[in-house]
């Protein structure tokens, strides 16, 4: 043993190296990375340039988490500098992206951080040994005592060279698992071997690791030799801190649980780093995805530590004027404006994932449910809230129940929707055991009313809707049911369904599209683009099955342009209205509503509904209107509609979209109450189905 690196004894105060001084934090990174650019630099070894951490020059990657990243070209293609190349690299690794919503994750380690690194050809591992020695013992004038090399017997190369450079006490052999000394490269068909440097612990007791030396290599031998250290960890050990984010202090959340403190500082460390190379908040690929998780975290840390937005930007503002003094990008701002904006969406009931849903319950916001999907196979319960089943004729009956049945639905009936009284229905008690019983019973996957009629607001002060908020289902229908509807997502928070009643799977012609958007509606979690159907009918189907009058569809009248999205609303427009004032009428904030008439509406009947809307106090909140199809029977044009919409000037700002399917005339679709749909009038498909 050739032992280069004589050994003496350490002092009580290991590295002697003082207190670090937060307010200086960034010399001190600074002065590492000068001290091993200059080491490399003074043995012969070019410099690389550092790339920015969301470069593409590595495609492989979303961001560059290593320099050999940047290295990879030469490595693949052999031609790795004879006398080595080094490099100081930013980097950023996600792996504490999974935890951030984790309570019992504890990030160990910074996101963000800078790498020192180099690469060496295959024949120079000795020299590569040595100099990654030479940087700690001569550079940083560790100690060699406080130094351990950690390798395995099994890569006998690796532990020659270290038996070369250093007494066997300086080094632990096999200590580790296997895997430990096995090294993940990320380069298909390239693999690493290696040996980790670790530096005592500043009390004295115990290693860490800060760096390591990797052969890299793959079937047909060794590629190359890489160092790597990691400049925050050198620091940690160096100065006796607590965490490598220490390395970049943000100065102000000492008091802060240690639990959300350090997730919290990494959080804001990597958003500003990513903000300040050009990602955006609001952009679409998978990087700034990922970005989006960081900033969203910030705002979950401030809910579980009680830090207001504002005391989290006045230290993100001394931050960013301590690490980045020269950059006159303010990303404190625009990481305060894209939270301000993100907690405003989840407050308008924008609910996309797994993370909105955890930081909404923070924020105590009571979100929509969706029921489960209904699928070919499932149990249907047919209930009359309304008109009793008497009321259908037997050949509807059976044809609705065959249509149903050939879809693979198993049909059962409330115990009481044959019931019938002299208003054509049955007893509020009796239609409210149905209701009750269709959603208590485990095995009844969706529900389908018969059919429309007056008087399903009856029922609304006998509701147990806490029994139904308990057991969340499918429930659809039209017309009458808009009023049931809507109070069950008002009280319930469910999302309900204004599409075809049992009745209406009898149609046996035209009636496709209307299954169509049934299936995306209530059988898909997909969002769905609304396309007007190509014919419409407006005539008796169920006195002729055969001899029915089909019309060319106009499509969709636009009576104003516009872009909105909202919660949905709707749809019957006077049983809808029949709730105003009522503790079962929706809250308009942030809402798209939906309506539609009958033939037994005229334009002026419809004009003085709309009126009542608009002198709503909370229809300010209303973002767009869609409106149904009108029947012949109403004689509402596009230019009689027209005049009426721009006669109100409450409406002069909102997206309005008519002769939309749905309501009285067919085919109808199938739309969410309490969903969300989105309107862009300028977009060749103006309606989406966001979430339903």
């Amino acid at each position: 043993m050739n032992e280069k690196f004589p050994s003496s004894e350490s002092s009580e105060n290991i590295y002697q190296r003082g207190k670090f001084e937060r307010e200086r934090a960034p010399e001190y990174v600074e002065q590492i990375a000068t001290d091993f650019s200059e080491h490399y630099s003074d043995s012969g070894y070019l410099e690389r340039e550092a790339v920015p951490i969301s470069s593409k020059t590595d495609p492989t990657v979303r961001f560059i988490g290593s320099h050999i990243s940047v290295f990879k070209p030469e490595l693949l293609g052999g031609t790795i500098p004879a006398q080595g190349e080094y490099m100081v690299q930013d980097c950023l690794r996600t792996k504490n992206v999974r935890g951030l919503f984790d309570d019992s994750y504890v990030a160990g380690w910074g996101s963000s951080f800078i790498s020192l690194g180099a690469l060496v050809p295959k024949d120079r591992l000795n020299e590569a040994t040595e100099r990654q020695l030479k940087f700690f013992t001569e550079r940083l004038k560790v100690n060699v005592d406080d130094l351990r090399m950690r390798v395995s017997s099994a890569d006998k190369d690796l532990l020659d060279s270290c038996l070369d450079y250093l007494p066997e006490k300086s080094l632990e052999i096999d200590t580790r698992e296997a895997r430990y000394y096995q090294h993940v490269i990320g380069i298909e068909g390239v693999r690493g071997r290696n040996y980790n440097m670790a530096l005592r612990n500043p009390n004295g007791e115990g290693f860490s690791d800060v760096g390591n030396i990797i052969l890299l290599e793959n079937d047909d031998g060794v590629l190359g030799i890489e160092t790597a250290i990691g400049s925050s960890v050198v620091l940690k050990q160096l100065y006796n801190l607590e965490h490598v984010n220490d390395c970049y202090p943000l100065v102000g959340f000492e008091a802060v649980n240690p639990q959300f403190r350090r997730k919290l500082e990494d959080s804001i460390i990597v958003s500003m780093r990513l903000l300040k190379e050009g990602l955006l908040p609001r952009g679409s690929d998978n990087r700034e995805r990922i970005l989006r998780s960081y900033l969203r975290s910030i705002l979950y840390f401030a809910l579980k530590t009680n830090i207001s937005l504002d005391s989290i930007h006045s230290v993100m503002e001394n931050y960013e004027a301590t690490q980045f003094p020269n950059d006159q990008l303010n990303t404190s701002e625009q990481i305060i404006t894209a939270l301000t904006e993100y907690e405003a969406d989840l407050r308008a009931g924008k609910v996309n994932g797994k993370e909105d849903e955890v930081i909404a319950a923070e924020l105590k916001i009571n979100f929509m449910q969706i029921p489960k999907k209904i699928k070919k196979g499932d149990h249907i319960r047919v209930i009359a809230p309304s008109r009793s089943m008497g009321l259908l004729s037997d050949d509807v009956k059976k044809a609705a129940m065959e249509k149903l049945e050939s879809y693979g639905f198993k049909l059962s009936f409330g115990k009481h929707v044959d019931e019938t009284d002299e208003f054509l229905s049955s007893s509020v008690s009796s239609r409210v055991e149905d209701l009750h019983e269709a959603f208590a019973d485990k095995t009844v996957d969706g529900i389908l009313t018969v059919i429309g009629g007056y008087n399903s607001n009856q029922m609304l002060d006998y509701i147990d809707y806490e029994l139904l908020k308990n057991n969340p289902k499918v429930f659809c229908g039209f017309s009458d049911i808009t009023a049931i509807g809507n109070a069950i997502t008002t009280k319930s928070n469910f999302i309900t369904y204004s599409g075809p009643h049992f009745s209406s799977w009898a149609i046996k012609k035209g009636f496709d599209y209307s299954i169509e958007y049934f299936e995306k509606c209530c059988m898909s979690d997909e969002s769905f683009v609304l396309h007007p159907s190509k014919q419409w009918s407006d005539d008796p189907w169920y006195l002729d099955q055969e001899r029915r009058d089909f019309i060319d569809s106009e499509g969709y009248w636009i009576i104003q342009e516009g872009l909105a999205e909202g919660k949905t609303i709707g749809s019957h427009a006077r049983c809808l209205a029949a709730l105003q004032g009522t503790q079962y009428w929706p809250n308009l904030d942030n809402s798209i509503l939906f309506i539609e008439e009958d033939a037994e509406t005229n334009i002026q009947l419809f004009d003085r509904l709309l009126q009542s809307y608009i002198q709503l106090p909370d229809f300010k909140g209303v973002q767009g209107i869609l409106i149904g199809r009108f029947q012949k029977d109403s004689n509402v044009t596009k230019e009689i509609l027209t005049k009426v919409i721009q006669s109100k000037t409450e409406l002069s700002n909102l997206p309005i979209v008519a002769n939309v399917n749905f309501g009285h005339a067919l085919p109808l679709a199938t739309l969410p109450i309490g969903g969300r749909i989105s309107i862009d009038t300028k977009s060749n498909n103006p309606i989406t189905v966001v979430q339903h």
